[in-house]
């Protein structure tokens, strides 16, 4: 297999429909930087199903469409076909020659195509597994992606191995069996739950239909225990009634006498209460005097005490004065002791420093000297060092200059010889290649017109194609339609017509009739059988579920003609005994004549609205009379009396006594009209089955007319016109550009051989003027080089005078400045004395002055202490004057509300014995309000429960005369609990525990049925992983011994290299690590070889892959960057040996690959933007 041919439009910078043709051999791609070289690569890369941007250096998918020029509008699409010669069957499909192409548009969407047809991205994928071909396999290698290998990036040195190996397909065939087995098991808990679910409600079902015949027993005992608790209870409640209303009355005549008394009593207290506040006032205005005399002796008290610690502060202070004064006086005779002694000792250290100074200044003028002496020598030095540089320099360039001059004649006049033979051989090729030109045009203007004629008829075929597939899929989802609606309507129908048959809902008695087809016929074989109420009346969906709520105790009832036939139905019953049923008789409603029904605001009539047979209309007129539907909001205060009012939703029934409602049922509204609804579904499915056929019928024909127009494709014809097309064109331009080449070569040659002449007589000119002055050049460089050698010697002796003078004076700098810090020490040292001493001297002076104010302050305060005595004596007995006053208005107070609080306490006990009254009273009416309700509350229970409002009709029933209250609350709350914990009722529940129990074993079979699916799957991962491992370690041992053979061809045999897996004990997820050691290295990781060695090293391992498993074709793009002219040479030769068995696509600028190369493909952009595509078969130069 081999790649034969690459077709590029409007990708990335491919504007034209451009063609590639691929042969054996080695094919090279050149170009200058930015003329689309890499485009060709990122086109085949793409059209093998790359699906990462970054891959395809764009950073979205829409940027590889060409996106227009300055003088060219963008394209709205990119489209690349990729065709292969599977000559060999290494492809798994029938086809010599294999197509695959991809488009993509701006839009989003994009297609694959395989040989024309369109297909998934997953089957091109699969068609080319472990072939060697993909768009991330070995057989596509950039310069970028030899760094990946190398340091195992996004694990591609594995991935390398994995399709070398053929384990792709068993990893993939892992991965759709993790998959699968992922959703088995996602399945496995979802039946799972479902059958938790359906385990559940069968349970519930199956405890549903026990409960149901046990309500309907219970229910009638219930009815009988309240109606005789009902007349047990009024007759108890209307005695209380009338004993409460007598007690009642005597005791609010006791109650007003009361009120009297408590009116004087308070009258009295209030007289007390308001001399009490007199005496309280007078006895505030006291108690306030008497508490201002206690502050200011308090204020007093606190005043000496204060003095009293001052006293004691002020004689601490001044002791303390005294000892800080004798302490600073005996500071300062020490400073001054101590200055004296530093003054005469900084008087010396001046002497010293002056000393030191003049021993400095001389040092310093003589080794200026010195150095003025050594700079002068340096400059004669600097001066003859710079004269020997420049004659070396000028004797260096005439030296280069006449080798160079002698070089370049030689290599003219090799040139020459060279040139002259190729002008010879180019004459000769341009004379054959003008023939072959004019042979091609011919030939391409023929097959261009043969591609007109068939595109024009496949436009034609496409168009008509496009309205039949439309036609066709409009039929398609029309049947779609039809076919949902029909199953819909045919579920409806089973379901409805079973509910009818088997009276699902009713009692045991009505179905038991409806089963009793002699009474049913009423012993006429063609008689309709007997129908329910239910079955007689219909109506909009909107009002079912409030007719049904209003119709609900009657629907069990059967419609009869006769009391015969009733009477007949109730014998049938008792002998079977089936429990009993309800009948309405329609001779009993002849002449029934309906009452006008008024208007009634926001409501509906309820017999405007239903539908029946006229037959039945007395029976319909006489329980729909005054009934009316209204809104759910609807006010019942806006009801007019004896009307009976519906909500729409159900909720909520409002009859002359009464009001019932409350939540509504799923169910609710479906069994009313079910019969009616059976016969307009049977006529909806007839309508839709004939529809269907119709149809059917059209889209038949549409199918047959659009596989006629399929198979009638001109596009084969048209593809293989364009391919000769192309040939012709791509042969035409190559022709054309082979012969402008030669033709400008063979002006080239003439030209340069003319400059070549020219420059032969120069060289020889220059090389006899240069000779003569090199000699003379020579000699000056021997002569400059001795005087610079003997100025040496004496700038080496100046500067050891130098450095010797340089001692002296550092030594005698050292001293002097030792010598001046000493003085600045002593000089700081003394300001620092004379500071302190000052500083003693001022506090001295400050602490002598605060002890003279201290004494004086203690003096005044022995004074002041005498005068607070005499006044704190004449406050005590201002105070003893005000108490006795305050104790004379206390005793006063105390009388006054000593009498206040016996008539309060007489006061409280009147308005007790009042509240007494009013609670007791409170209590009676509380208890005549409660007796009250419980006779309403029962009045208006036997209303709802038992249809009774008038309760002097209530009859004690015989099985319960003589039975206490007490007893029978006992027996009806028993019932009711019993009713009560049954919960709801589902009629219905038998039936549907049937259904769901099916359903349950056909669930529980499919459980199974998963179970068995997954364990197979386990057995396939396990199956897969062992074939994989065995043939990766097989193939990953073989890929080893090649790899060390390559490395050591392209570098030396001494040279080492070695593979290793990370984790050899799981050999199919472990990393593979490289060791490579070239000429001598022991680099601790291949990111520390040089980048020509990775590179080697990347090809090594590629080459050794080769080896294994050769890819059909092979594409390098500028991989050979990195390595130099001889690594070149050796990567070239590698890729001759490998191109008998591979095809190489090189995309490069390395003129040594270049030269290498079979046929050359030229990319260039003559129009800006545009990249154009230039063949050059080398092997027809040669």
């Amino acid at each position: 297999m081999q790649l034969s041919k690459l077709e590029i439009k409007g990708f990335k910078s491919f504007g034209d429909r451009v063609v590639l043709h691929f042969d054996q051999g080695i094919t090279g791609v050149v170009g200058p930087n930015g003329s689309g070289k890499s485009n060709i690569v990122d086109a085949i890369r793409w059209v093998l199903g790359e699906q990462k941007t970054r891959a395809l250096r764009s950073d979205k998918m829409e940027s590889v469409i060409f996106n227009g020029t300055k003088k060219r509008k963008p394209l709205q699409m990119a489209e690349v076909s990729l065709t292969f010669l599977n000559d060999k069957g290494i492809l798994p499909t029938e086809y010599s020659e294999v197509t695959i192409a991809r488009r993509y548009y701006r839009s989003g969407d994009s297609e694959y195509l395989l040989n024309g047809v369109v297909c998934r991205l997953k089957d091109i994928t699969n068609l080319f597994m472990d072939s060697g071909i993909g768009s991330d396999s070995y057989a596509i290698i950039e310069l970028r992606m030899v760094d990946d290998i190398l340091n195992d990036r996004e694990n591609a040195r594995r991935t390398l191995f994995e399709e070398a190996s053929g384990i792709s397909k068993f990893k993939l065939r892992k991965r759709e069996t993790l998959r699968k087995l992922e959703g088995v098991d996602q399945d496995l808990s979802r039946v799972q739950d479902v059958l938790h679910e359906i385990h559940k409600n069968m349970k519930q079902l199956e405890r549903q239909a026990r409960q149901a015949k046990k309500y309907f027993e219970m229910r009638d005992m219930y009815k009988s225990a309240g109606m005789a608790l009902a007349f047990v209870t009024v007759q108890s409640r209307q005695s209380v009634q009338q004993r409460l209303e007598q007690q009642i009355q005597g005791l609010t005549t006791e109650r007003t006498e009361v009120r009297g008394k408590v009116a004087e009593s308070e009258e009295v207290l209030e007289g007390l209460r308001r001399k009490m506040a007199e005496v309280e006032h007078l006895l505030a205005s006291r108690r306030k005097v008497l508490s201002q005399k206690q502050e200011a002796i308090r204020q007093r008290e606190s005043e000496q005490k204060v003095r009293h610690e001052r006293h004691q502060l002020l004689r601490d202070k001044a002791e303390s004065l005294r000892r800080q004064i004798d302490q600073d006086q005996q500071q300062n005779r020490a400073v001054a002791s101590g200055l004296k002694q530093l003054r005469e000792a900084l008087a010396e250290t001046e002497a010293t420093t002056l000393r030191h100074q003049e021993e400095m200044t001389q040092a310093r003028a003589a080794w200026e000297a010195q150095k003025a002496q050594l700079t002068a020598q340096q400059q004669e030095t600097n001066r003859l060092t710079t004269q020997l540089r420049q004659a070396q320099d000028a004797y260096f360039q005439l030296t280069k200059r006449l080798e160079l001059d002698a070089q370049q004649l030689t290599t003219i006049r090799q040139e020459l010889e060279n040139s002259t033979r190729e002008t010879d051989r180019h004459r000769d090729r341009l004379v054959e290649l003008e023939a072959d030109i004019s042979d091609l045009a011919e030939q391409l203007a023929g097959q261009q017109e043969t591609r007109w004629q068939l595109q024009e008829a496949e436009n034609a075929r496409r168009e008509e194609l496009q309205r039949t597939e439309q036609q066709w899929e409009q039929h398609r989802d029309a049947l779609a339609r039809l076919h949902r609606t029909h199953d819909a309507l045919r579920n409806e129908y089973k379901l409805t017509r079973a509910l009818v048959e088997n009276l699902e809902g009713y009692p045991e008695a009505t179905r038991f009739l409806r089963k009793e087809e002699s009474w049913q016929q009423n012993g006429s074989a063609t008689a309709t059988r007997t129908p329910l109420l239910p079955e007689i009346i219909s109506c909009p969906d909107e009002y079912r579920t409030a007719l049904e709520h209003f119709l609900e105790p009657w629907m069990n009832y059967y419609v009869v003609q006769h009391d015969s036939q009733a009477q007949a139905a109730i014998a049938l019953l008792d002998q079977a005994k089936r429990g009993k049923a309800s009948f309405f008789v329609l001779d009993r409603f002849q002449g029934y004549a309906s009452r006008p029904v008024p208007a009634l605001a926001d409501a509906v009539p309820a017999l405007s609205v239903v539908q029946y047979d006229e037959r039945y209309a007395e029976l319909v007129h006489f329980m729909l009379d005054r009934v009316y539907f209204v809104t759910p909001g609807f006010a019942a205060s806006d009801v007019p009396p004896g009307q009976t009012c519906v909500s729409t939703d159900g909720k909520f029934l409002l009859r002359a006594y009464s009001l019932s409602g409350g939540s509504v049922g799923a169910f609710a509204g479906t069994r009313l009209g079910q019969a009616q609804r059976l016969t307009t579904l049977q006529e909806e499915i007839t309508q839709l089955e004939a529809e269907q056929e119709t149809l059917e019928a059209e889209k038949a024909t549409l199918e047959a007319r659009r596989q006629t127009l399929r198979t009638a494709s001109r596009q084969a014809e048209i593809q293989e016109i364009e391919q000769q097309i192309n040939s012709r064109q791509q042969q035409l331009a190559a022709q054309r550009a082979r012969f402008e080449q030669l033709a400008g070569l063979a002006d080239d040659q003439a030209l340069r051989r003319q400059e070549l002449q020219e420059r032969q007589v120069q060289l020889q000119d220059d090389i006899a003027d240069l000779t003569p002055d090199v000699d003379q050049r020579k000699a000056q460089l021997a002569t400059l080089e001795a005087q610079v050698q003997d100025q040496q010697h004496v700038l080496e002796e100046e500067q050891a005078l130098v450095a010797e003078r340089g001692e002296v004076f550092n030594q005698a700098n050292l001293a002097f400045h030792q010598q001046t810090l000493r003085q600045d020490s002593l000089r700081q040292e003394i300001e620092f004395k004379e500071d302190s001493y000052e500083v003693n001297e001022q506090r001295i002076q400050d602490n002598q002055r605060t002890l003279v104010e201290t004494e004086q302050e203690l003096k005044n305060l022995l004074e002041a202490r005498g005068n607070d005595d005499d006044g704190l004596k004449a406050l005590y007995e201002e105070q003893t004057a005000v108490q006795e006053g305050v104790n004379e208005a206390e005793q006063e107070f105390f009388a006054v509300r000593g009498q206040s609080d016996a008539l309060e306490r007489d006061l409280r006990d009147l308005r007790r014995k009042g509240e007494a009254n009013d609670a007791l009273l409170q209590e009676l009416q509380r208890k005549l309000s409660d007796t009250q309700m419980d006779l309403a509350t029962v009045r208006e229970r036997l209303s709802i429960e038992f249809n009774l409002s008038d309760l002097a009709k209530l009859d004690m029933p015989e099985q319960y005369v003589g039975v206490s209250e007490e007893g029978l609350k006992k027996s009806v709350q028993s019932l009711r609990d019993q009713i009560e914990k049954l919960g709801p009722i589902n009629s219905m529940a038998m039936e549907a525990y049937e259904e769901i129990r099916e359903r349950y074993d056909f669930i529980e079979s499919q459980k199974r049925d998963l179970e068995s699916a997954r364990q197979s799957l386990v057995d396939t991962i396990r199956e897969i992983d062992l074939v994989a491992k065995e043939n990766f370690l097989s193939t990953y041992e073989q890929i080893r011994l090649n790899f060390q053979k390559v490395f050591r061809t392209l570098f030396t045999e001494e040279d080492t290299c070695d593979l290793t897996l990370v984790n050899p004990s799981d050999p199919l997820e472990s990393k593979i690590e490289i060791m490579a050691r070239p000429k001598g290295k022991r680099p601790l990781t291949i990111n520390q070889l040089s980048g020509g060695e990775k590179t080697l090293t990347a090809i090594s391992l590629l080459f050794a892959i080769y080896l294994i498993k050769p890819a059909p074709f092979c594409i390098f793009d500028e991989v050979d960057a990195p390595l130099d002219d001889t690594n070149i040479d050796k990567f070239n030769n590698i890729i001759r040996e490998f191109s008998s068995d591979s095809q190489f696509i090189i995309v490069t600028h390395n003129k040594r690959t270049m030269s290498s190369v079979d046929v050359i493909y030229g990319i260039t952009m003559v129009e800006q933007g545009v990249s154009t595509v230039i063949p050059v078969d080398l092997r027809e130069l040669v």
